[in-house]
């Protein structure tokens, strides 16, 4: 929002941290009267994801946006911009308060940059940084000069440093974070995503900063010295990029034993060259993972660049790995698939040793030598568009080696979600306590000396308490915002007959509407258990029954309708996605599948056990965002995969109820990859569809005949766009009415697509949000649609969305002739009605047709059984409810009976009558009531 005008807000879109269900950006919406409509400035959509925003406080038409393709500037209100660098992952960006000349940003894997022209030109300012991932940055409001950083970075010993600078971003020192004497990894392995840092209102050396905590940190007096290591490129960009694999450096080198504090450059161009040793990995096919012993030297070659220690002006010697096995030193574009020796892996390694032109060094020159005194090891490929060595121009690429300060400070938890520090404001219940994972802050001055702080994490909106000192004592943090409804749904589901819900959530659990109550969007849900939560499955017979899961496929299921849980993983083994997938028929409820990198699983008994069919042969392990699908025409047929990727994976199909799987065939007009969600058809069984979020490629695959074919109905064919409508966004899943299937909606990142033509054209479903729908699922009249940011929905149809109504027992009792009973009824023709007592077969009714039925059990034994009945239509089964019925031990019939009397009232015939007796030609007897 513009200081000077707060009617004018700039909006950017996309989520640009790597977060597996991120949405695409799609550049820059404006508003001009403080949000109620919005312009889209289309000429900002080449920019994407749009990470930040800034607006010059004296003029609202001078905005500069950060985003993963660079810096970007206007100075008309939006109408036109200037690219104003091309560095990529600019992840943050602030400008100075009172001085917007003065702005910095944050480069992933680099550090800060800065301007002093209001954005119109940037340079480097991250001495003493060595990054290697996201950076956040702020700037004391008490001195401008002071900027703290909250990185991803291995300089404090473990994943996440604190930096902060004194000097306009000059030079930066690293931050002691320490607690009860232990370095502390604030940003708990998430930095990638969650990472925050924000400066005290009114003290200059105090910082709160966190990641899945929130700290708050004082520097003190006296520091130590620390070295750091930067690589530094001088023309060598041109024609080299730097595959960045490393945990420390910005990833993009690593620095060995032997480093030693020293500076080296590699140096290329006219008349530079010099020998290397070169070594072949075995065996030949290897491609990463080789262990040092398999690196066997080859021989002695001449390479086109020189290295040499500048701090002691000393020509180094250097090794690389051919792989190749061309026996020179080359180049190829980024390449890790496919043949080894097409494969971009010339890695190279410098070595402390002095360089001799005539000989190689006798320790290098043996296996396993090319790590012998090591001191820098990196990862070079050729840039896009370039040839090698055609494109080598004068230049060099530099390891900078400097000493920066470790600034002594005083650090406190804020919050400790999970009891790792202190306790203090532990994460315990849903939306009250401190949630982990930080992503903002806003200090907000109460008066002169007092603030408070809002911030935002995965939990919502939390605010402190007014204080000098806030946030830094137990119970200083409230839950705001619970009618702020931005709930990202992975799945949900609706209790049969009643308008109860329950779902999963990003990082906040499993939740459920009030038991007994109609839910509408002002209902409060209950926590059924944590996690993050994903797919859920209320049982469509048996209301008593659900299943949900958090990551991991970590199940939890409930048989008293959601009272209590209990763990469900009895059987699962293998490395598990962590987006927990979930599959059954409504046909057969009981009956579920999940899948891991061992194949597919199944559980008869509604996740009380699991039990595993192994798939080994072009499965492709485990990835977040596999799949699997029951058919909703045929609970026999199953789909399960994680993608179509030629020689490595193939989608997998079960005609068999899951005992075993056979390959699809991949689709092949195009280069595929990974789904994104599987889906069949309500009514033809040989017809399932593969949902893909490429970029410019099919998104919606459709097979009609198990998967020995596929056609793209999404009409990207080999072009970049779709010729029938459907929009280039990623789609999660999809759903063909069985009253229509005709109609096919498809849940995407923008919202629902909608065909009414079973797939030849497609448009944006209008009356629906823009938002990310990760599941439609069907129960009774209605479709339940899990937002991915604005909770769960629904849409009330005219016609039920059952297919085959599944077969009832009515009633049931025991005959005078002493067999079992049952009234049965069917709304549905079947070819065959199956009755089973636990798991044996008693009865075949056959061409059942729809009517209410009363049929005989003979031979059944007294006691209580459970009956369930099969209805079959072809292949497909159709299972009802396990009922509870009791066959009877009735005495034998009485023919004769006297007394003597002494009142009328002895002999009472009330619920008697005569009646036939059954199996006895014609004789009648006194009996109650009963079926036959």
């Amino acid at each position: 929002m513009s200081e000077s005008d707060h009617n004018i807000i700039y909006m950017g879109t996309g989520e640009g941290f790597g977060n597996l269900d991120n949405v695409s950006g799609n550049g820059i919406f404006k508003s001009t009267d403080r949000g109620l409509t919005w312009v889209h400035l289309t000429t900002t959509v080449s920019f994407g994801d749009i990470n930040r925003i800034i607006i010059d406080p004296a003029n609202s038409d001078v905005v500069v946006a950060a985003s993963n393709s660079g810096l970007f500037k206007s100075t008309n209100g939006g109408n036109l911009w200037t690219q104003v660098s091309t560095r990529p992952l600019i992840q943050d960006l602030i400008a100075r308060p009172g001085n917007f000349s003065i702005q910095y940003a944050a480069q992933s894997n680099v550090g800060v940059i800065k301007s002093i022209d209001a954005g119109a030109t940037w340079q480097l300012s991250n001495t003493g940084m060595s990054v290697n991932g996201r950076i956040e940055i702020d700037i004391s409001p008490v001195n401008p000069d002071r900027l703290f950083a909250s990185a991803e970075g291995t300089l404090s010993g473990n994943d996440s440093d604190l930096y902060t600078s004194n000097d306009a971003g000059a030079s930066w020192d690293v931050v002691d974070v320490t607690f009860n004497s232990t370095s502390v990894d604030f940003l708990g392995g998430q930095g990638w995503y969650d990472n925050t840092v924000s400066c005290d209102p009114f003290n200059e050396n105090r910082v709160y900063f966190g990641g899945v905590n929130l700290f708050r940190t004082e520097l003190t007096s006296g520091s130590s010295p620390i070295s750091t290591y930067n690589l530094v490129e001088s023309g060598t960009e041109n024609f080299i990029d730097f595959v960045p694999f490393a945990s420390a450096t910005h990833g993009f080198f690593s620095v060995g034993p032997s480093a030693n504090s020293i500076s080296v450059e590699v140096r290329f161009g006219a008349g530079k060259s010099q020998k290397a040793h070169r070594f072949l990995v075995l065996p030949v096919d290897a491609t990463s993972g080789v262990p040092d012993a398999s690196y066997n030297y080859a021989d002695y070659i001449t390479v086109p660049f020189e290295v040499w220690d500048v701090t002691n002006n000393l020509q180094l010697m250097v090794s690389f790995r051919d792989q190749d096995r061309n026996g020179e030193f080359n180049l190829l574009l980024s390449n890790t698939t496919g043949s080894p020796t097409e494969q971009s892996r010339e890695y190279l390694y410098i070595n402390n040793v002095n360089y001799d032109a005539a000989n190689p060094n006798t320790s290098i020159a043996t296996s396993g030598g090319h790590v012998f005194q090591n001191m820098y090891f990196f990862w070079p490929v050729l840039a896009d568009g370039k040839i090698w060595p055609g494109d080598i121009v004068d230049s060099k690429f530099s390891v900078i080696s400097s000493v920066t300060e470790k600034l002594n400070a005083t650090t406190l938890t804020s919050s400790d979600a999970y009891g790792s520090f202190d306790s203090k404001n532990r994460f315990i219940n849903y939306g009250a306590d401190m949630h982990p994972d930080q992503h903002n802050m806003v200090m907000v001055p109460m008066s002169g000396s007092t603030y408070k702080i809002l911030v935002a994490n995965d939990g919502g909106i939390f605010v402190s308490n007014t204080s000098a000192t806030p946030g830094i004592n137990q119970g200083d943090w409230s839950m705001r915002g619970l009618t702020y409804n931005t709930t990202q749904f992975y799945g949900a589901d609706k209790k049969p007959d009643f308008d109860e819900y329950i779902g999963g959530t990003q990082d906040n659990g499993t939740w459920r509407s009030p038991l007994g109550v109609t839910a509408n969007p002002n209902t409060n849900y209950q926590n059924s258990f944590g996690g993050d939560g994903f797919e859920v499955i209320w049982h469509n017979l048996e209301a008593n029954k659900i299943i949900g899961g958090s990551q991991g496929n970590n199940f939890r299921r409930s048989l008293d309708g959601g009272n209590t849980w209990f763990v469900a993983t009895s059987g699962l083994s293998g490395s598990h996605p962590f987006i927990s997938k979930l599959a059954n028929s409504k046909d057969n409820p009981d009956v579920l599948y999940t899948l891991s990198s061992s194949g597919v699983f199944k559980s008869m008994n509604f996740g009380g056990t699991w039990a595993l069919t192994p798939i080994t042969n072009l499965w492709g392990g485990a990835s977040s965002l596999m799949d699997v699908e029951v058919s909703r025409a045929n609970a026999n047929i199953v789909w399960a995969g994680s993608g179509m990727t030629n020689s490595v994976r193939n989608l997998h199909v079960s005609t068999d109820a899951g005992i075993s799987f056979a390959p699809a065939t991949n689709y092949t007009t195009v280069t595929m990859g990974g789904i994104t969600k599987l889906a069949s058809h309500p009514l033809q069984e040989n017809t399932a569809y593969a949902l893909f979020s490429f970029s410019g490629k099919p998104k919606v695959l459709r097979t009609t005949d198990l998967g020995n074919s596929w056609e793209d109905i999404s009409g990207f064919g080999t072009g970049s766009s779709s010729t029938n409508g459907f929009p280039d966004v990623a789609v999660y899943c999809l759903y063909v009415r069985p009253d229509n299937p005709d109609i096919i909606w498809a849940g995407t990142e923008i919202g629902i697509v909608e065909s009414l033509d079973n797939g030849v054209s497609w448009t944006l479903l209008d009356d629906f949000p823009n938002v990310s729908v990760w599941d439609l699922k069907a129960q009774d009249d209605q479709i339940v649609i899990a937002t991915h940011g604005r909770g769960i929905w629904t849409a009330t149809l005219e016609e039920e969305q059952s297919i085959v109504e599944i077969p009832e027992i009515l009633d049931y009792g025991t005959s005078p002739g002493n067999d079992l009973v049952l009234r049965l009824e069917t709304e549905n023709s079947f070819d065959r009605i199956e009755i089973y007592s636990g798991t044996t077969l008693v009865k075949t009714l056959m061409n059942v047709s729809p009517s209410e039925i009363i049929t005989t059990i003979e031979n059944i034994s007294p006691g209580l059984k459970e009956i369930k009945l099969i209805g079959y239509i072809g292949t497909a089964a159709y299972h009802s409810s396990i009922y509870s019925v009791e066959k009877l031990n009735l005495l034998s019939s009485v023919t004769t009976y006297s007394s003597y009397l002494e009142t009328p009232s002895d002999f009472i015939l009330e619920g008697f009558s005569i009646q036939n007796l059954e199996g006895s030609n014609g004789r009648k007897a006194l009996q109650t009531p009963h079926l036959i």
